[in-house]
């Protein structure tokens, strides 16, 4: 998979926050070199964040997020900034763009504060440099920041950054294999980002080294740098910090899928239903990067249609090393799969390289104590239509109720937003999560603890509604 099409969910995502009019949209322009941004004198021009995937040189695949104004006003407007208030719960980084005229004010270091308690990179940028008399709008902001910075300790769960090495020290079984890194390089096709140069290096090893040589300066000082969108100003100098955190807090923080877990050499088994809800002519998102990291981590997979895995055991000379399936078959393939295989599913494995893997463990574990008529909550993070037989609302509830001997009152949430109120719920499922980044992830699993509300996932859930949740998590040793 080349850099340019990094799924969306394996980006990092630098969001851009700022009041209305501070340059927010201009500035995410100048950095990718479109016009992405609606830009306008008129204030609230961007009424819905707006998405922009690209390659960072030195840093990799990214995502610039612009946000609305964070002073916006009225009903409508305050609706607007409560959504780019939740763009925080997916930024890995952040960046505040203060207008130099207005200042750092309450709205601003609000901003902050937030930012500050979920351990979120940030630099802050005083925008609109072409306008400036000198430089003091500049030292102004740079001495408020270091003040606040030093009021403040960032106490927050640094979840898109260890949350798998906290998980790895409780799971007994991943062994500390390093994961393979693809030198993929963008198609030919595709347009050279528009910053490559020798004051950032290409997207490659210079680029990277020089990086890495100031990263840890970088990140120990508050970066408050001033940029014009308007001649470019600052821009280059700007990246280059970008690229300077991404590579000191996150170079190293991609985990594996399920390639750890394994040796090299070692033959996988992937189960894959056919049924109505397999999109028609290729694999899902998941079942592909599952693949992917199989091969990085030199395993061999082997692709199995439900109804033939007792062919493929027997065809095969030696049993594989894992079989890993499709959570809505569970049933299927524990009753033909010996006990001395391993088996898990994919949603386990996202649940495990998105989030944590334990929390969601324990909230399977809690489904045991559901009685009839309690309230589940059960969260998608994509926006697919439900069909016929729907694993979200229909299986999933139906193999509950089963379970449980009962009805449940179920609530759907679907899309990239999260409910406030969730103490209402007895648990929550959510699905594996693959069109989300870790951070977003790792916010709804922290959302859920501070309710105090058990949380799992889908794969999980079938498991224990099948009675074989105990065999799902061996392979982690859980």
């Amino acid at each position: 998979m080349s850099l340019n099409r990094t799924p969306r969910a394996n980006r990092v995502h630098i969001g851009i926050f700022g009041r209305r009019n501070a340059g927010k949209s201009s500035l995410i322009n100048a950095i990718t070199g479109q016009d992405i941004a609606l830009v306008s004198d008129t204030p609230g021009t961007t009424t819905d964040p707006v998405y922009k995937s690209m390659e960072l040189p030195g840093a990799g695949p990214v995502v610039f997020i612009d946000t609305p104004g964070l002073d916006d006003e009225g009903n409508l407007g305050q609706a607007r900034v409560r959504r780019a208030a939740r763009i925080l719960e997916r930024t890995d980084v952040a960046v505040l763009v203060v207008d130099p005229v207005a200042g750092l004010g309450e709205t601003e270091e609000a901003l902050l504060e937030a930012v500050m308690a979920k351990a979120i990179p940030l630099v802050t940028v005083v925008a609109k440099q072409d306008t400036w008399t000198d430089a003091s709008c500049l030292e102004d902001v740079r001495a408020k920041v270091q003040a606040i910075l030093s009021q403040k300790t960032q106490a927050g769960p640094q979840a898109a950054i260890i949350g798998r090495a906290d998980q790895a020290a409780q799971v007994a079984k991943l062994k500390a294999q390093p994961h393979v890194q693809s030198e993929a390089q963008p198609e030919a096709q595709s347009p050279a980002p528009p910053l490559a140069g020798p004051e950032i290096g290409e997207a490659g090893s210079k680029a990277r080294i020089k990086a890495k040589s100031t990263s840890r300066k970088a990140a120990s000082e508050p970066m408050v740098l001033g940029v014009s969108a308007v001649t470019g100003e600052g821009v280059r100098e700007l990246v280059l910090r970008l690229t300077q955190l991404i590579n000191h807090r996150f170079a190293d923080a991609e985990p594996a899928i399920v390639g750890d877990l394994l040796e090299p050499g070692d033959t996988v088994f992937l189960v894959v239903p056919l049924d109505l809800q397999a999109p028609k002519g290729r694999l899902i998102l998941p079942q592909v990067q599952v693949i992917r990291d199989l091969l990085d981590h030199d395993c061999t997979a082997v692709m199995v249609k439900t109804g033939y895995l007792a062919d493929a055991l027997e065809n095969s000379k030696q049993p594989p090393a894992l079989v890993i399936t499709d959570s809505q078959v569970f049933g299927e393939v524990d009753a033909v799969l010996p006990q001395n295989i391993p088996l898990t599913s994919f949603s386990i494995l996202f649940a495990r390289y998105k989030g944590d893997l334990v929390e969601l463990a324990r909230g399977a574990r809690a489904l045991a104590g559901l009685k009839p008529y309690d309230k589940v909550l059960i969260a998608e993070a994509c926006t697919h239509h439900p069909i016929a037989d729907d694993i979200g609302t229909v299986k999933i509830p139906r193999w509950l109720e089963e379970k449980v001997g009962g009805p449940l009152e179920f609530s759907w949430q679907r899309g990239a937003d999260y409910r406030e109120d969730l103490s209402q719920y007895k648990v929550i499922i959510h699905c594996g999560g693959c069109m989300l980044n870790r951070r977003a992830m790792w916010s709804r699993i922290e959302a859920a603890k501070a309710a105090g509300v058990p949380i799992t996932n889908y794969g999980m859930t079938i498991a224990y509604t099948r009675g074989i949740l105990e065999r799902a998590l061996e392979p982690f040793d859980l």
